[in-house]
């Protein structure tokens, strides 16, 4: 017997939840104050009904919270575009793009998989995503689609990543420049960090002291050089590393790397005014340059 599509169980459970009521469709129209043509419309798959008139069809007909939580949650799915019930993987990698507000074109140009397959995975129950399609998901929405621990890296409220089964690969929060500004030296720089939610980077060959990545316009640390830099920085700087901090600067709360000679950027940011005194700092343990074009 072949399954029922989504809005097949849809309507089978409405009718069910209007059978179980004692209330005719007639009555129930009046009371809507619907046609008998649109009410047939609904009742038929003619018409989806808006969240407004599925919440009044529960007034009246008072079905279970249960009834009523899966007929909501069907109908979220069926204005998604579905026409079968998503899997679990469908529906994490659904809600985790829809929190990003990305699109699939979006989302396919930053995992560099096809925008078809990701539709396909994204809607079809069966599709099964390959555990590199999982990783590189997980990596870019910064959520795990998988509660296998060997496929992703914890929990996003309160884990740090951790590192990828037999890889040298680690994943790290990404902060931006407006991020920082809200931080402050009495704040511990973990717990910071771990309150943001812009996703993740990953990176291979890092020290275990590497907390996170600043992504930023270079002109936003000041740095003459057009493009943009991806800044990982730890809370210690580990032993061996160069000595290059990223420096909070001022009321203004500019920002400016300083080198092991004291020096605000160096080369990179000659001639730009530099006055105020250090708010924080932080050890810089890579910096990856990106130029412009």
């Amino acid at each position: 017997m072949a399954e029922l599509s989504l809005k097949q169980q849809f309507l089978r459970s409405l009718k069910a939840i209007l059978h179980s009521s004692g209330m005719s469709r007639k009555e129930l129209g009046s009371r809507l104050e619907l046609s008998p043509s649109a009410l047939s419309q609904i009742f038929n798959g003619g018409m989806l009904p808006t969240q407004q008139r599925l919440d009044r069809f529960f007034e009246l007909l008072h079905p279970t919270v249960d009834e009523a939580e899966k007929l909501q949650d069907m109908l979220l799915w069926l204005r998604a575009g579905f026409t079968h019930y998503p899997s679990v993987f469908n529906r994490k990698l659904f809600l985790a793009r829809c929190h990003l507000g990305m699109s699939l074109d979006a989302l396919s140009r930053a995992s560099d998989i096809p925008v078809n397959r990701l539709r396909r995975l994204e809607r079809t129950a069966y599709a099964e995503p390959t555990p590199d399609e999982v990783f590189v998901l997980s990596t870019v929405l910064g959520y795990p689609l998988s509660d296998d621990p060997l496929m992703t890296y914890g929990s996003i409220p309160t884990e740090k990543p951790l590192m990828a089964a037999e890889s040298d690969i680690v994943m790290l929060r990404r902060l931006t420049v407006e991020d920082l500004r809200k931080y402050s030296k009495d704040t511990d720089f973990l717990d910071f960090v771990s309150k943001v939610r812009h996703g993740y980077l990953s990176f291979r060959d890092l020290p275990g002291e590497a907390e996170a990545v600043l992504c930023a316009e270079t002109s936003e640390l000041n740095i003459r050089m057009p493009g943009v830099v991806e800044v990982v920085l730890a809370c210690r700087r580990p032993s061996g590393f160069a000595e290059l901090d990223l420096c909070c600067v001022g009321e203004k709360r500019e920002f400016f790397l300083q080198d092991g000679d004291g020096k605000l950027g160096g080369d990179w940011t000659a001639g730009h005014d530099t006055h105020g005194a250090v708010i924080w700092r932080l050890p810089v343990v890579r910096m990856n340059f990106i130029p412009e074009g």
